[in-house]
């Protein structure tokens, strides 16, 4: 049963990278970034434009998707999430099609948002049950859990290295050869073929349909319809506790925004103000 809907998810992979390859003016527009970065918003908005069918949302293409299809599959999520066959679907046809136009949505975020928020899309993933014994996210359990995480240093490492494994390896664009403009929030790169724009999420409600819209060359402005949304999932409780309740000291959070690649996208300002929202125990961390 389990093979048989692999195939069939299989099938609609391809299915779906083929109609975007093959319009014979617009390119294929991929949503092509690490997750819990506001990937589900960009795609359920660009559903209700001319460009609908040419919208592809996916997290690997790099040679480190065999990596996480035995991830996935050593925890116990087989058939894979449907992004794992997207990836392999439309690195097939980039490989057969290298001169095709390509036009590249990437956004990035708040690591330490990242880790809280990808720990609750995917709690079976994580190397300890932080459930409760119906099932549910224990947010006493994810508090310990996530800040056991956030002290160790590979946690980022996804994160920090998403850029140059991802979007480098695959298309050549390196976003870290030259400054961030950190005050527009978001900035265009263009490689042969392919172009990207990549946006802070953090900018994406005030800068991002514009910009969007002016890359993509829409007749209309783009509208932003809010896709997968904590606040509105079953564990929505559980979240909202654990942001309550997690405190970081300002050494950690001083070690975790020294990066490179916080310091390229994120000014001083911006800096000072995530460590202030996760030191301060008494505040509401809405993220």
């Amino acid at each position: 049963m389990k093979q048989l809907r692999s195939i069939r998810k299989e099938f609609n992979a391809r299915r779906k990278a083929k109609i975007a390859f093959s319009h014979p003016i617009l390119p294929p527009v991929l949503i092509y970034q690490m997750g819990k970065v506001g990937s589900s918003t960009i795609h359920r908005s660009l559903l209700d434009t001319t460009h609908a069918d040419q919208v592809l949302k996916l997290h690997f293409l790099s040679h480190d998707l065999p990596n996480r299809k035995r991830k996935y599959k050593k925890a116990g999520r087989y058939p894979y999430v449907d992004h794992v066959y997207l990836g392999v679907s439309t690195r097939r046809i980039l490989n057969k099609y290298k001169d095709k136009p390509i036009k590249i949505i990437s956004l990035l975020r708040d690591p330490i948002a990242i880790v809280i928020s990808a720990l609750f899309q995917n709690p079976h993933l994580a190397k300890k049950s932080i459930t409760t014994d119906r099932g549910g996210i224990d947010p006493v359990k994810a508090t310990d859990y996530i800040n056991h995480m956030l002290h160790n240093p590979d946690t980022f490492s996804y994160i920090y290295g998403w850029f140059d494994k991802e979007l480098k390896t695959v298309f050549d664009i390196d976003v870290f050869a030259n400054p961030f403009p950190v005050k527009a929030g978001h900035t265009l790169y263009t490689k042969d073929n392919a172009e990207a724009l990549v946006i802070r999420l953090e900018d994406l409600s005030e800068k991002g349909p514009e910009a969007i819209s002016a890359f993509l060359c829409l007749e209309k402005p783009l509208k932003l319809q809010k896709g997968n949304l904590r606040s509105d999932s079953k564990s929505a409780e559980a979240y909202n506790e654990v942001l309550r309740e997690i405190y970081l000291s300002p050494a950690l959070c001083q070690e975790i925004y020294s990066s490179r690649f916080v310091k390229h996208f994120y000014s001083e300002k911006m800096i000072q103000e995530f460590m202030l929202k996760w030191t301060k125990s008494d505040s509401d961390k809405v993220i």
